[in-house]
């Protein structure tokens, strides 16, 4: 049997479902149906809240089932209208202890009819005589359905002509969790076939309402019966007329419907709607979501690489197209050379520069403005066709995450011309890092010390010896000439213009390397700032995967919960 302790026990799961409800917004269904079930979860805080409180029965029937009659019956005299106009019953008519009171029907109170007593077997309980449920008033109907949401044990009245009735049924199904049920066929005394009452049965098996008691009565006799004891006619004249197990009946809300039976009632009913309202939660899942939820990330990583793949290409092939980036490699490598190869290299370059802005060919890159060659080729790049790819990534994936059935968070709004801005900005920054560490010895290019030495000694060493030869003359009186000067200058420049052109030949090697290095930093560049911006995706699908994971482990300790109920 549940305690009211452990009832209790189910406040932090409620909390726990309605900061889910207030915090998802993957599921479309759910945003919808977000008030609905927030007014559901306070409805579960305030049967919590009334466990104490007198069951809230109901007498629910068709048209002229007698279930005015049956009040009347219980209460032993005339305190609902009976009439052959139908429907008769079109406001809810209270019979209540006097001492219990009415604090507990909530707005139900304002329509109702109230018929207070001072039977003490009957403290705990307060019966409701409620519109029929297939009245053709449209405000009848909405008072019942009002009702239903709020009382505890449900008295289902049902007749030999319309105990299968397909708009019963229908009602039943809609409300048979969170509260219990009796069921009762009256006007026995009109049909006394068993078989009868077995098909009523054996529907409300089908219908899974097979755990609850039935009984066969006749209100009406019933009701005779005690205002016949009620005139006080002897009992010897009086002749009881049949009414079936009406006085089963009495006895179970009499005295089987105690304090602890009434707490197991509303404790069984309040779990039984934490169930159902954290079933209606579950239905805005899409079926097989999980499945649902892989697919859509491999698309998304998938596009992914396709989007990177085009960004790249398109940001990347202006600078590194025609050689241009193995030139300005190039030229940096030469230009770490020292000494006296090292002015010559310079110069060479240079001149080479001139030359080529002479003849109108795209210069080659100086060394010593690799930063503005690297900006100048960035700026001129199309930033309209660099975003095009992001935009198209960014709609792909939210269409596939809403034919999948979630909804689309907004992290997923992000700006793609942002995420193009970044992604240039990113490849600038470390891509100018990266010339600029060419210039640093401890770089990618290695090994230029013996180089350096080995492309300085000839050109030093013809220098030491014209500079021995100049002394020497001037000691024995014979002076270098001009002419002598210049033959030299000139020997020493083709010297080290041919040092100069086998040393780019020997770069060739290392200066293809590092242009390669210095592409697959700005690939990875790229990829990272794409990463970053396009990260709202892989957040957006973080999101849905945890809200997932939030429902499973709400169902999983409610599951746990019933489990240890004892």
């Amino acid at each position: 049997m549940l305690t009211v302790e452990r009832v209790h026990a189910l406040r932090p799961l409620v909390d726990r479902m309605e900061a889910f409800t207030r915090e998802c917004d993957v599921l479309p269904g759910l945003t919808l149906d977000r008030e609905s079930i927030l007014g559901l979860l306070q409805q579960l805080r305030d049967l919590e809240e009334a466990l104490g409180t007198p069951l809230k029965v109901l007498l629910v029937g068709g048209t002229g089932a007698g279930k005015s009659t049956l009040l009347n019956a219980i209460a032993g005299a005339d305190i609902a209208k009976v009439s052959a106009l139908r429907p008769t019953t079109r406001e809810f008519v209270c019979y209540y202890h006097r001492a219990a009171g009415t604090a507990t029907l909530g707005a139900i109170e304002a329509t109702a009819t109230l018929r207070p007593h001072d039977r003490p077997e009957l403290r705990e309980k307060i019966l409701l005589d409620a519109p029929d449920f297939d009245s053709a008033l449209r405000d009848n109907r909405r008072l019942l359905l009002d009702a239903l949401r709020t009382v505890d044990l449900v008295l289902c009245l049902v007749t030999p002509e319309k105990y299968l009735s397909a708009e019963l049924f229908r009602l039943l199904e809609e409300h048979r969790q969170g509260r219990s049920f009796v069921f009762l066929m009256n006007r026995m005394d009109q049909c006394a076939d068993d078989r009868l009452l077995e098909d009523f049965r054996s529907a409300l098996r089908t219908a899974g309402l097979g755990e609850f008691p039935v009984f066969r009565i006749s209100a009406r006799n019933a009701l005779e019966n005690r205002l016949v004891r009620g005139r006080g006619v002897p009992a010897a004249e009086a002749v009881p007329l049949p009414e079936g197990d009406f006085a089963a009946l009495e006895t179970f809300l009499e005295r089987e419907l105690d304090r602890v039976r009434i707490r197991e009632i509303k404790s069984r009913n309040l779990v039984e709607r934490v169930d159902l309202v954290l079933s209606r939660i579950e239905r805005h899942v899409p079926e097989k979501a999980e499945e649902r939820l892989v697919a859509w990330k491999r698309e998304r990583d998938d596009a992914l690489v396709a989007l990177v793949d085009e960004v790249s290409r398109r940001l990347l092939d202006p600078l590194f197209r025609a050689d241009a980036m193995p030139a300005l490699v190039g030229a940096v490598w030469m230009s770490r050379f020292r000494f006296l190869f090292g002015v010559f290299a310079s110069f060479f370059q240079r001149l080479e520069a001139l030359a080529d802005s002479r003849a109108g060919r795209p210069p080659r890159a100086d060394p010593h403005a690799a930063a503005t060659v690297v900006r100048g080729r960035l700026q001129k790049l199309d930033r309209p066709a660099l975003t095009a790819p992001l935009t198209l990534f960014g709609r792909r994936v939210r269409d596939r995450g809403r034919a999948a059935g979630f909804a689309c968070p907004p992290a997923l709004q992000d700006p793609a011309e942002a995420a193009a801005e970044t992604a240039v900005q990113a490849v600038e920054h470390d891509l100018l890092a990266a010339v600029e560490g060419l210039h640093d010895p401890e770089a990618e290019l290695r090994g230029i010390g013996l180089l350096d030495l080995a492309f300085n000694l000839p050109p030093t060493a013809f220098v030491a010896l014209f500079l021995w030869q100049v002394f020497r003359g001037f000691f024995e009186g014979r002076p270098i000439g001009l002419d002598h000067l210049v033959s030299a200058l000139l020997i020493l420049t083709t010297l080290c213009y041919a040092e100069w052109a086998l040393a780019r030949r020997v770069a060739r090697r290392s200066v293809t390397r590092a242009a390669r290095a210095l592409e697959e930093r700005a690939w990875r560049a790229v990829r990272l700032s794409l990463g970053d911006q396009t990260g709202a995706s892989g957040r957006a699908l973080a999101q849905v995967e945890a809200r997932l994971r939030d429902l499973r482990a709400l169902r999983a300790d409610f599951a746990r919960f019933r489990r240890e109920a004892p």
